[in-house]
């Protein structure tokens, strides 16, 4: 709402012209009035007043033919095995080979996993940033070294040793596990990050006195290290991509969700994200066969016909930026302002450059939550890491409590002392200094999302939010000169000029006031 604080008695009229360029995208209702000869109602469900990032492409809904927000993103899509070759271009995904125990080695990653190896000095606790080294690919059984390069679940397995290489960091607990194991829930590992982000906005990793860019996230050593014997660089990387997102109404409260089962996207030949609608051209897991249970998921470099495991482009990672303001309670509209997750593997979400919702590793479908108005995040299941990394070969964690007594925890446990092995509904709330930050109801948040697929068995995503788009609302005075006398009208211009019209700017909304001076023009 404006309205104006007028202080003249001069005989103009004059005509108030309310741009809005970015509205809050809620569902509220909203009103910018100026009280004086004219009164201007905006409608803020006109698409045309939707903003669209800085370089950011415009992604229309191909079911309702509606522009979509969007959000800005990057991608970076990590070479397998068998695109890598001598030359500087990738060749096509076909990871059609079987390891040693009759498992498909789906996009298997060791020369990747080597190049980090020998590059990030992994295998020197010393030297290493990497407290637990995360890589990409399978890790059961007793796969051989040309199936994933010696890292493999063996506790007679020295090379692992060797390599500083840890299971809890990389294997997908998927609710199964060795036999006679009691679970009932996927997990995340927590801590294989950085909790603030760097000057740059980068995600880090800190071991000791080594600190390090999280190489997969990292533009610079992505493009600039090569494969052993070829000219190809480890990843390829598409910058400024608008990410889209369906509008949803919830009783009066605009959210924005992206769900894989039922979302599809797909990258276009200019790099950008096509929105191919609800349950249209779906890429599934594994190939349709008799017996398979097979199921769409986030393939975004893929088409329908890859639908085979030997394909797929198990191995991605993709950073979304979304601005947002906050209000003073967290919520809108009465409702709480949220940001919820599921899928796999790693995801980080940092508001503010400070870490709020933690579901790293390598897992299958975890779920986690960000609730302003609790300011804190909920994940549904976390490892206890005392547990995970008792053992470097330990990867599976079961949904019990553990003791001294078990193998690997008497050198980290008093005598008798029991802990859980994972955490239901793990929540933290937020650290003091995002706290601090989130009270400033008037500057522009931002919400950095990291997510990363790590070439396993299955890729899904699920992102749903309701933060509140930034406001700018661009206020202009034009004094119209119309119906003045002609004999006065340089004056009257001249006195125009010279005066100055207040306005009271309010956004109920976000509860915000402001005062504006303008003068005309």
């Amino acid at each position: 709402m404006v309205t104006q604080k007028n202080k003249t008695k001069q005989l103009i009229a004059f005509i108030m012209s309310v741009v809005l360029l970015v509205i809050s995208g809620l569902g509220m209702s909203k009103s910018f009035r100026t009280y004086a000869y004219n009164e201007v109602q905006l409608d803020k469900t006109d698409a045309s007043l939707s903003g669209i990032p800085a370089n950011l492409s415009p992604v229309y809904n191909k079911d309702t033919n509606e522009q979509m927000y969007v959000a800005k993103s990057t991608f970076y899509d990590y070479y397998s095995d068998s695109q890598v070759g001598s030359g500087d271009q990738p060749k096509a995904i076909d990871d059609g080979v079987y390891g040693t125990d009759n498992r498909a080695t789906e996009n298997s990653f060791t020369k990747f996993n080597n190049v980090l190896l020998n590059t990030k000095n992994y295998a020197d606790v010393n030297k290493t940033a990497a407290k637990y080294p995360m890589y990409l690919g399978l890790f059961f059984s007793n796969q051989a070294d040309k199936d994933n390069g010696g890292f493999y679940y063996n506790n007679s397995n020295d090379a692992n040793i060797a390599k500083n290489f840890y299971l809890g960091a990389n294997s997908s607990q998927q609710g199964g596990g060795k036999e006679g194991a009691v679970t009932d829930i996927n997990t995340a590992t927590q801590g294989l990050v950085d909790n603030k982000l760097d000057a740059n906005g980068n995600i880090t990793q800190t071991n000791g006195n080594n600190k390090d860019l999280l190489p997969f996230f990292d533009k610079e050593y992505l493009t600039n290290t090569k494969f052993e014997n070829s000219s190809l660089s480890l990843a390829k990387i598409n910058e400024n991509v608008s990410f889209p997102f369906r509008k949803t109404d919830k009783s009066g409260v605009t959210y924005y969700e992206f769900d894989s089962r039922k979302d599809t996207v797909r990258f276009n030949s200019e790099g950008q994200l096509d929105y191919l609608g609800i349950n249209k051209e779906q890429v599934y897991d594994q190939k349709k066969e008799e017996g398979v249970s097979v199921k769409p998921g986030f393939f975004p470099y893929n088409s329908p016909a890859d639908s085979d495991s030997t394909r797929l482009n198990y191995g991605f990672g993709t950073k979304i930026e979304i601005p947002f303001n906050m209000t003073v309670d967290g919520k809108v509209n009465g409702q709480d302002i949220v940001f919820e997750f599921s899928g796999d593997d790693d995801v980080w979400v940092f508001i503010d450059g400070y870490l709020a919702l933690d579901i790293g590793g390598g897992h299958s479908r975890v779920e986690g939550k960000i609730n302003f108005a609790d300011l804190a995040s909920t994940v549904s299941g976390v490892k206890n890491n005392t547990v995970a990394f008792a053992q470097r070969n330990w990867w599976f964690v079961e949904n019990r409590n553990y003791s001294s007594n078990d193998n690997g925890l008497n050198d980290v446990l008093n005598q008798g002392e029991t802990v859980p092995g994972i955490y239901k509904n793990k929540t933290d709330a937020f650290v003091n200094e995002l706290k601090e930050s989130l009270k400033d109801t008037e500057k522009v948040h931002t919400l950095t999302f990291f997510y990363m697929e790590r070439g396993k068995i299955e890729s899904n995503m699920m992102i749903n939010f309701n933060l509140p788009e930034p406001n700018q609302l661009q206020v202009n005075k034009t004094v119209d000169y119309s119906d003045v006398n002609a004999a006065l009208l340089n004056q009257t211009k001249v006195l125009a000029d010279k005066e100055e019209f207040q306005f009271q700017v309010i956004d109920k909304d976000l509860k915000i006031e402001n005062n504006v001076t303008l003068s005309n023009g």
